[in-house]
């Protein structure tokens, strides 16, 4: 059971392009709040530096944060699992 105070979090596909013309995708969750379309962000780095200029392209499924962390590296077991 999840607890009901819970932020909540939008699966996003974002966008970046640099100065020589470079596209970058990442797909993340980000509290909903900030999940609109078209909107630009700054994501914070794994070394704790914000990298700024991320634009939501699409936004997907919604959960609340139990949840989103309780499966945040399901991608990770499946990949191990597999012959990938």
């Amino acid at each position: 059971m999840y607890m009901e105070n819970s932020m909540n979090y939008t699966q996003c596909l974002l966008v970046k392009e640099n100065k020589d013309g470079e596209v970058f995708k990442t797909v993340c969750w980000i509290p909903s709040e900030f999940a609109q379309r078209y909107r630009v962000l700054k994501l914070k780095e794994d070394n704790g530096e914000w990298n700024d200029g991320w634009m939501v392209e699409h936004s997907y499924t919604t959960h609340n944060e139990e949840f989103v962390r309780f499966h945040e590296r399901d991608f990770t077991r499946q990949r191990e699992a597999s012959d990938i």
